[in-house]
C-alpha cells in the first residue's frame, strides 16, 4: 500500500522533491555527456577508466535518488520534464496529485492509469 498525501503534505514536500529531481536530471545529463565522450576515446587508458568510474558513480547516484523519492512515497512520471505524482484522494477517489518542475504548488491531478492532467478545482 502506498501513502496518500493531503494537498498540504504534498506541497510541503515540493522543495525537497524539486532538489532531488534536479540532482537526478543533472546526473542523467552528465551520464549522457560521459557516454558521448567515451565513444570517441581509446579504450584501456587511465582517462577512460576514470570516466567509466565516474559513469558508475553517477548511475548509482541516480538510483539512490530514485530510491529516496520512492521512500518519500512519490512517483517520478517523467524525469526529463520533472513530472512527479503524489498519491492522494480527491472527492473520494484515489488519484495522483501532479507536480511539474518549476511549479510553486500542485495545481493538477490525474486519475490512476490516466495521464491527462486535470486542474484542481
Amino acid at each position: 500500500m502506498f501513502k496518500l498525501f493531503s494537498m498540504e503534505e504534498a506541497n510541503k514536500l515540493i522543495p525537497a522533491v524539486e532538489m532531488l529531481v534536479n540532482d537526478m536530471q543533472d546526473s542523467v545529463q552528465a551520464i549522457a555527456q560521459l557516454r558521448s565522450e567515451l565513444k570517441t576515446q581509446t579504450k584501456h587508458t587511465v582517462a577512460v577508466q576514470n570516466k567509466v568510474q565516474e559513469l558508475h558513480f553517477l548511475m548509482n547516484s541516480v538510483k539512490q535518488t530514485k530510491l529516496e523519492l520512492d521512500r518519500m512515497g512519490v512517483f517520478v512520471q517523467d524525469m526529463d520534464a520533472g513530472l512527479v505524482d503524489f498519491p492522494s484522494e480527491v472527492a473520494g477517489e484515489v488519484v495522483c496529485l501532479s507536480w511539474e518542475k518549476g511549479e510553486n504548488a500542485i495545481g493538477h491531478y490525474h486519475r490512476l492509469n490516466e495521464g491527462t492532467r486535470l486542474p484542481l478545482a
